[in-house]
């Protein structure tokens, strides 16, 4: 499954790399943003899980390869829980943060 959402980042004050955007929660330097499940449940929307995808590994070469390719930074992680539902909590960043090209 694929899922895209804007984030900005931008050099904070102290010269560390901070981002914003509407999926972007969490204070500074802690930043993370939300992949949610939902489902119907007497005919309202439900979520009934929810991962957590920390953008503090993120590094300024990262950035630097997606503003040198216009590319798009991705990370790939292991959505499936141990009871083969979908996952819930934080989870790791497989492999690292890598660029693709669009």
């Amino acid at each position: 499954m694929k899922w895209r959402t804007e984030i900005t980042a931008k050099t904070a004050a102290d010269g560390s790399i901070d981002f914003v955007g509407s999926a972007v929660h969490g204070k500074r330097g802690e930043r993370f943003f939300y992949l949610s499940w939902s489902g119907v449940r007497n005919g309202h929307r439900e979520m009934f899980r929810r991962i957590k995808i920390h953008l503090r590994e993120v590094t300024a070469a990262d950035l630097g390869q997606v503003a040198k390719t216009g590319g798009t930074l991705v990370a790939r992680v292991n959505a499936v829980a141990k009871d083969g539902g979908p996952a819930c909590a934080s989870v790791p960043i497989l492999g690292g943060w890598s660029v693709a090209k669009d």
